[in-house]
């Protein structure tokens, strides 16, 4: 008997991608990171389910799909993200087992049910939002090494499971998934080595973290943080909502991590008569992009701010930028109605 965890990686409305369903032992173990890289290859509905090797003791069945709203019981036509992008998930079960020569039709379904729950919930709530365990279930699918011992409920004489066509493209199948699993232990044996030299690190946790703390944790990884600003759709305002590369992906060190902030409001301030200098570090400090605009002439001397666009007192979302108009030519002075 073979027992299986349903799992799956999504991405919400606003936040990235993410594992949003796995066994226990994948989330506090450290594999979660290792999953999400392993399954990242799109698989097209006329083919069968891709099976990988995520690490030494853990094989995935996987499939991907487009969410429809009945999917997650939903009205509607489609589900979209924030930036009017389809939602795909990636879902199938993990076993510490072989590869699969013979994958179960009801196995695959029943990964979809627990994946499609869990991500109702991950919808609900996307911002506060932590990984569902997994219950387990007995496989009806078939090990490598092994007869077909048990078949899925209903499946006739003749099926797949029998016609020489199919054994034929199953054996194909099995090479292809040896070749990958292969390059997947190459791929992570230089990984490997690279780690204990020193030059990889693992990405931070940091999804709903203030931006301030979040960066700490980054920069303390060894890494750099770059910001990018999210709507606040159905997140509190100034936290992390998603990472890229995601929590627990092994990358180099130095690499850049970006995080998703949700934006939080603030005013622009009054910079007039201060230098470019001063108010582009206050504007950096609150959040806002400096864009320098030179050649503006009268409003102050040169080198001072003679205004911003938008201006003082404009409420906008944090990651707006602000043109700062720096005066480079002197007030013009009037001789014989003239300005020379």
């Amino acid at each position: 008997m073979t027992v299986g965890w349903p799992f799956l990686v999504a991405r919400g409305r606003v936040a990235g991608y993410r594992v949003v369903l796995a066994p226990d032992f994948v989330l506090r173990g450290g594999s979660a990171g290792a999953l999400v890289s392993t399954v990242d290859a799109t698989v097209p509905d006329s083919e069968p389910p891709r099976v990988v090797r995520v690490d030494a003791e853990l094989s995935a069945v996987y499939r991907t799909r487009r969410i429809t709203p009945p999917d997650i019981g939903l009205d509607g036509d489609r589900v979209l993200d924030h930036a009017g992008r389809p939602l795909v998930l990636t879902y199938g079960f993990v076993a510490r087992t072989p590869l699969f020569t013979e994958i179960a039709d009801s196995d695959v379904q029943r990964a979809w049910s627990a994946a499609t729950a869990a991500y109702r919930r991950f919808l609900l709530a996307e911002a506060e939002f932590r990984p569902v365990a997994a219950d387990s279930f007995t496989l009806r699918s078939t090990v490598t090494g092994t007869s077909v011992t048990d078949r899925s409920p209903g499946t006739p004489a003749g099926s797949a499971v029998d016609t020489p066509a199919t054994a034929g493209r199953v054996r194909l199948w099995l090479l292809a998934t040896l070749i990958t699993a292969a390059t997947t232990v190459t791929i992570s044996l230089l990984l490997l080595r690279s780690i204990v030299a020193g030059d990889a690190v693992l990405v931070p946790d940091v999804v709903g973290q203030r931006v301030a703390d979040a960066r700490a944790l980054v920069v303390g990884a060894g890494l750099k943080p770059r910001t990018a600003t999210v709507p606040p759709a159905g997140c509190t305002r100034g936290t992390v909502v998603a990472t890229v590369p995601t929590a627990g992906a092994e990358v180099e060190r130095e690499s850049e991590v970006r995080l998703d902030v949700c934006a939080q409001q603030v005013a622009v301030p009054a910079l007039n008569r201060t230098s470019y200098a001063e108010a582009a570090a206050v504007l950096n400090g609150i959040g806002l992009v400096p864009v320098r605009r030179a050649g503006v002439r009268g409003g102050g001397a040169p080198g001072e701010v003679a205004k911003t666009v938008p201006g003082a007192g404009t409420v906008v979302d944090e990651g707006t930028s602000v043109e700062v108009l720096v005066v480079e030519v002197a007030p013009c002075t009037y001789t014989r109605n003239r300005c020379p």
